[in-house]
């Protein structure tokens, strides 16, 4: 693969895969899920791998004996009896021995390096990977995050209430801890993937107006009960590799308030997460913005809407 422009993996049906994958060896591990998010991590994917064409993140992806990725999908898993017919004459296609097979189309959450199936996770519990996926957007790769989504750290449950809540996998486990949280920490990992090296940029708009003139808005078109959970402005996008991180706080005012009041601790708590320092939030504070504000209104001057720091990763 070339890791500065990697093509985007194949997609088959389980038939084809079997042939695809038999083809290149064999299978040299198998990645499955009933949240395909855990595919995307299990398998250290590149977001420009993925076909987002085909539905983006398979239930199951493979790695072939000479290191080739195959998204399967019609694949499911996680069920007993015959729900997942076709993940089980993939195995049986790609001779996988029998119980480990089973335990990959039982389990609702499998990691299997076939040279080590004794080291494999299998899980009921789902999603097992507490990260977004980089989405496209205009060029670029997008994750977003929402007011009370930053700050979310939920409790880990015990095995037999996420057994519960996850009973015949018709509910998720909720996530232990902040996925922003475990977003940014990955951001700033010394060995982050490679699409996330580099230093980072942060762009800060004043207000959702500001926001929205500079792109910074996700608008389906749908009525509010249908619109996706993206929908909405961010004034804050952190920009590094390939990746743009969006983020949207909880304001405390609208309007003429907005403009000019000093940031909210939800606000502070995003960009001193980032790396932004005291002095550069300062910039963009109360007292410089109702100046600019009152020089604007007296003398006709542009108002700074929006400001940008350059943040270096170790």
């Amino acid at each position: 693969m070339d890791v500065n422009n990697p093509s985007t993996i194949p997609y088959f049906d389980h038939d084809e895969a079997a042939e695809f994958v038999l083809e290149h060896g064999g299978a040299r591990a198998i990645y499955s899920s009933f949240a395909p998010g855990d595919t995307f991590w299990f398998a250290d994917m590149d977001p420009r791998q993925i076909n987002w064409r085909r539905g983006g993140p398979q239930q199951m992806v493979i790695r072939t004996r000479d290191d080739e990725l195959v998204a399967v999908t019609d694949a499911n898993v996680g069920y007993g009896g015959d729900g997942p017919r076709n993940a089980r004459e993939l195995t049986v296609a790609l001779v996988i021995e029998g119980a480990v097979g089973d335990k990959i189309v039982q389990s609702r959450v499998s990691k299997v390096d076939l040279d080590y199936p004794n080291e494999a996770l299998h899980s009921f519990r789902w999603p097992s990977v507490n990260l977004p996926i980089p989405e496209p957007r205009n060029g670029t790769y997008v994750v977003y995050f929402k007011g009370d989504s930053i700050d979310n750290f939920d409790e880990d449950l015990d095995d037999q209430e996420a057994r519960r809540v996850s009973s015949r996998g018709f509910y998720e486990t909720p996530p232990a801890g902040s996925t922003f949280w475990n977003w940014i920490h990955l951001s700033n990992a010394p060995d982050r993937p490679i699409w996330l090296q580099g230093n980072r940029r942060v762009d800060v708009f004043t207000s959702s107006d500001a926001a929205a003139e500079n792109g910074m808005k996700v608008y389906s078109g749908l009525p509010r009960l249908l619109r996706g959970s993206t929908d909405g402005t961010y004034p804050v996008r952190i920009s590094q590799g390939i990746v743009e991180t969006w983020i949207s706080y909880n304001p405390r005012s609208e309007g003429f308030l907005a403009e000019i009041e000093s940031l909210n601790p939800q606000a502070r708590y995003v960009l001193s997460t980032v790396g932004v320092g005291h002095d550069a939030m300062a910039s963009i504070d109360a007292r410089p913005r109702l100046v600019q504000f009152v020089l604007q209104k007296m003398l006709g001057k542009p108002r700074k809407t929006g400001f940008s720091f350059e943040v270096e990763i170790d």
